[in-house]
């Protein structure tokens, strides 16, 4: 029997049903970590055929997770929704993305050059989900991209949009930015998809472990990498 349609969102990622009630909406539909039940929720992209960028499993995740331990900088790649004021950001320097990608589950490509997306296209990839970031990278002075435009398609999307490029961009002082530092790699025994996974899962369920995304707009020295 088919599940009526009581709530039609535009995005995937997680939705928030009222009453302390937070889902996953995905492909395939909406799940919730602890409660089984048909939710009814249907969601209608923007753009037609538009397919989910990730495939969080719920049941799959690493229960030691310790999000205290990511950096400033890393923390803006975890799977929860951004903040308002929050949907963008800029990283100074060369940050390993594979390892922080991963965190999102993603299922295909989130990470573009800067120069290589039209204006159009940004704008729909910040409407498809509120969980996986959008990074642009290699932002530098001759790129042809004003970051003064990308932080007002930005605050009209659901996800955050994250810009990564060298010293010499002058930017908007209150635009929120990081300055990275290269560490060592994450021990091979952690998985940074069950990792997401897990901190997905304490926000769905308001945890109160899992980090607030709520940061202040200013310049860090990352000392750790994750």
């Amino acid at each position: 029997m088919a599940t009526e349609t009581l709530l039609e969102v535009s995005h995937y990622g997680c939705v928030d049903l009222g009453h302390g009630v937070r889902v996953l909406c995905q492909d395939g539909g909406a799940t919730h970590p602890h409660l089984t039940m048909k939710w009814g929720v249907t969601v209608t992209p923007f753009k037609a055929r538009a397919k989910c960028p990730h495939r969080f499993n719920l049941d799959d995740y690493d229960e030691s997770a310790d999000p205290t331990n990511f950096s400033e900088a890393a923390r803006l790649f975890l799977p929860i929704p951004p903040a308002e004021s929050q949907k963008i950001a800029f990283i100074r320097g060369r940050p390993s993305l594979t390892w922080l990608l991963r965190l999102g589950s993603p299922v295909r490509p989130t990470v573009f050059p800067a120069w290589n997306l039209p204006l159009k296209q940004i704008a729909f990839e910040l409407s498809i989900t509120n969980l996986v970031p959008l990074v642009l990278y290699d932002f530098r002075p001759t790129s042809g991209r004003d970051i003064r435009d990308l932080m007002g398609m930005a605050d009209f999307g659901v996800r955050r949009l994250i810009c990564v490029g060298n010293e010499d961009i002058i930017l908007p002082s209150y635009l929120e930015c990081h300055q990275w530092q290269d560490q060592p790699p994450p021990p091979p025994e952690l998985d940074p998809t069950k990792i997401g996974t897990k901190i997905l899962r304490d926000y769905l369920t308001h945890d109160p472990e899992t980090i607030s995304d709520e940061r202040p707009r200013s310049v860090h020295q990352e000392q750790t990498i994750y």
